[in-house]
């Protein structure tokens, strides 16, 4: 972290007015900082320049493949100076990697991963190219669409403040040495306002822009935080930044208004790469539309439940942590709610509750979790202008934007959001409106791309109208990131048709199942997105129809039939419900375990790949209000992997392409694994234990089928 501050008093500032380069620019979310030095680096201000082409190639390699080490970084210029006194650059290479400046084990290593061409020119000697820099995926945000008037929207829709253009780079003076930042990681600057601001959290417009070597840019909000501790009052700005590509980063910064403290400030940061763990950001799901993959192409099987970790202490915090990650869960659902994160009206946040959830996010990354942001909470905050809208999700991407870990779901709940301002479908049209407006304006300001969406019920508050009618629809494809559904399975068990109001029931049947895969298959191929199913019902001892309905084994059989229909999705467990908050209960539960054996089975398979596939297996009929419905259900990476869910257990067939493959039976209860032998393509008869229990929240009836290739299979 770097600290600016302004105006400077003699030696206590971090960096004085002569460091600090007044820039007419926009305020960059940014990490360390650094101008160029003219002092001693200008008396060696040809040795980089002198070296012949390929030489320069390999020094600049040495350059980006620094890490931070505690050792200040060598310039280009220091590294071209060791060579002409060395007699080789593995002698330079040696004594880099003697100072702990580089980590690779070779030189060789260092020039296939940062060996690229110096400005135009070829590859290095003797390595292949690189790939060109891929086209910017943040380009400078335009100004937000108009957002149409809502209720509780009265006064007149104006445009956010524009955000300033960057000017020419300034003239170089002296500043800092740069320190190294990691690819994927969050860094920061703290800036010091010299004003005092009535209403800090939207009186004052701080904004940053970082540009990097390649001419890549992204533009980002600064955040008042008080005192920076968690207190109200104060003087400090942060900006917080991610450096997407490896290589020197410039920033500057610009305020309205221009406060000494916060406007005009310049550096450099440099990044190296990501650190082992770190796969960079979960990227908006491709075709397929199945899984999102992180930013170095790798994927996460998402499984997720809703949390509060900020309500525990420290070592109860770790010990949840514990808990979950250790039965395969990868996501946290946090909901943020109205009275914790608002403090006295709507333009004004918590800083003490704000400094809890950054704490939370922070160990969530560096755990691996993902943590998703619920920002509006049902109606609680419908009362809230489009000014407050926008100047609270500014203040959330500046804030948590930068943070690998994060997605963003808008609000939960989304058409209830101006539930008390009308009735019927007025209050969803409204709701769907308001919506679409948040998402578009987040979206035109989400720098990093953060992954963004909105909870999707489809339902208005008082449940009169709409609910089942809306599930095959999905208002939000033109910003959306992925599709997240409300798909409360009892009330699909209930339903006679899906054109009526909501039932409320706590039984489950194969009626409901089956049409949470089918409403899954028919979204992703309308809409041509990733699909989510979060809140198929909460896990309840009792039943409180139809959101909280499901037992333990409720909840294993429609987590399988999600997994079984290529969605991921997330519930909420007995143990961390709401305001509840107990370890030794989610411990003491099956249901945690046996969500973490559908964890444990889908990693080890391409879970990435594996398209509905129900088309291979006998469907298993039962009959339902005059109806057949299917109770088996598959998914597969042709001639690789599949996986076939029954519901009922039973016989059938299952038709596989040419080819070898190994069967496996899972016990979904207990994560026991059957070898059943070889089988090969074509038509492969299967048997299991079956019965049809009267309510699956209560028989145990389901059985896994895994048919996969020699090698396919991960340990």
């Amino acid at each position: 972290m770097w600290v600016a501050r302004a105006p400077p008093r003699g030696k206590e500032a971090t960096v004085t007015r002569a460091t600090c380069v007044r820039l007419g620019v926009v305020v960059v979310l940014a990490v360390t900082v650094m101008l160029v030095v003219p002092g001693e680096a200008a008396s060696r201000r040809g040795a980089f320049a002198a070296l012949a082409e390929d030489d320069q190639r390999v020094a600049r390699a040495l350059y980006e493949a620094q890490q931070a080490s505690g050792v200040r970084p060598w310039t280009l210029d220091e590294i071209a100076t060791r060579r002409r006194s060395a007699s080789s650059w593995q002698d330079v290479f040696a004594a880099m990697r003697a100072t702990g400046l580089v980590r690779e084990k070779s030189l060789k290593q260092v020039l296939r991963r940062y060996g690229r061409p110096a400005g135009d020119a070829g590859p290095a000697a003797g390595e292949p190219a690189s790939a060109p820099p891929p086209t910017p995926a943040n380009p400078t945000p335009a100004p937000p669409a108009p957002r149409p008037t809502s209720p509780g929207d009265p006064e007149p829709v104006t445009a956010s403040p524009p955000v300033p253009a960057v000017p020419p780079a300034p003239a170089a003076a002296p500043a800092p040495e740069p320190a190294t930042a990691e690819r994927w990681g969050m860094q920061e600057i703290v800036l010091r306002a010299t004003g005092a601001y009535r209403q800090p959290f939207g009186d004052v417009l701080v904004t940053a822009t970082f540009r990097h070597e390649s001419g890549r840019t992204h533009q980002v909000f600064g955040f008042y935080d008080g005192d920076g501790q968690g207190g109200q009052e104060g003087s400090v700005w942060k900006v917080r930044f991610m450096p997407t590509e490896p290589g020197r980063w410039t920033w500057a910064t610009a305020a309205t208004p221009p406060d000494p403290g916060l406007h005009g400030l310049a550096g450099t940061v440099f990044a190296g790469p990501p650190a082992p763990g770190n796969r960079g950001p979960l990227t908006r799901p491709r075709a397929p539309y199945l899984f999102p993959a992180h930013a170095d192409g790798s994927y996460t099987f998402l499984i997720g439940v809703w949390a509060r970790p900020w309500e525990f202490e420290p070592d109860a915090r770790a010990a949840l942590y514990d808990t979950l990650q250790g039965h395969g869960i990868t996501r946290l659902r946090l909901w943020l709610p109205a009275g914790a994160k608002f403090d006295g009206d709507y333009g004004r946040y918590n800083l003490g509750f704000m400094h809890a959830l950054d704490t939370t996010v922070r160990e969530l990354q560096a755990r691996g979790l993902v943590a998703d942001l619920i920002l509006y909470n049902n109606d609680d905050e419908r009362d809230m202008t489009r000014r407050q809208d926008e100047q609270y999700l500014r203040y959330v991407l500046a804030r948590y934007g930068a943070f690998r870990a994060v997605t963003v779901t808008i609000a939960n709940q989304v058409d209830w959001h101006y539930a008390g301002h009308d009735s019927g479908l007025n209050d969803v049209q409204a709701s769907t409106d308001w919506g679409n407006a948040a998402g578009e304006y987040l979206q035109s300001i989400n720098a990093f791309r953060v992954l963004a969406t909105q909870h999707h019920p489809g339902e208005n508050h008082r449940g009169l109208v709409y609910y089942l009618p809306a599930l095959a629809e999905w208002p939000f494809a033109a910003w959306s990131d992925w599709i997240m559904k409300q798909l409360q399975v009892t009330a699909l068990s209930a339903a006679q048709t899906l054109e009526e109001v909501e039932p409320r029931s706590c039984t489950l049947n194969e009626r409901g199942l089956a049409r949470l895969n089918a409403i899954v298959l028919a979204l992703r191929e309308r809409f041509r997105q990733a699909v989510s199913v979060d809140e198929y019902s909460f896990e309840s001892d009792g039943c409180t129809p139809s959101w909280k309905a499901l037992s333990a084994t409720g909840t294993r059989k429609t987590h399988w039939v999600v997994t079984a229909s290529g969605a991921w999705g997330s519930t909420s467990l007995v143990g961390i419900q709401e305001d509840v908050a107990d370890v030794e209960v989610l411990r003491r539960r099956p249901t945690l375990a046996q969500l973490g054996i559908v964890a444990r089975v889908m990693r080890t398979l391409p879970f990435w790949e594996m398209t509905p596939a129900n088309a291979i297996v006998s469907p298993n009929p039962v009959v339902i209000g005059g109806e057949a419905w299917r109770t088996t259900f598959a998914i597969g990476k042709p001639g690789v992997a599949y996986l076939v869910y029954a519901l009922n257990g039973g016989a059938g067939t299952v038709t596989l392409p040419a080819g070898t493959y190994r069967v496996i039976r899972v016990d979904p209860r207990t994560g026991e694994e059957v070898e059943l032998g070889t089988v090969h393509g074509g038509a492969v008869p299967f048997a299991l234990p079956g019965a049809r229990p009267a309510d699956h929240n209560t028989g145990d009836s389901d059985w896994v089928l895994l048919y996969v290739a020699p090698g396919a299979r991960r340990s």
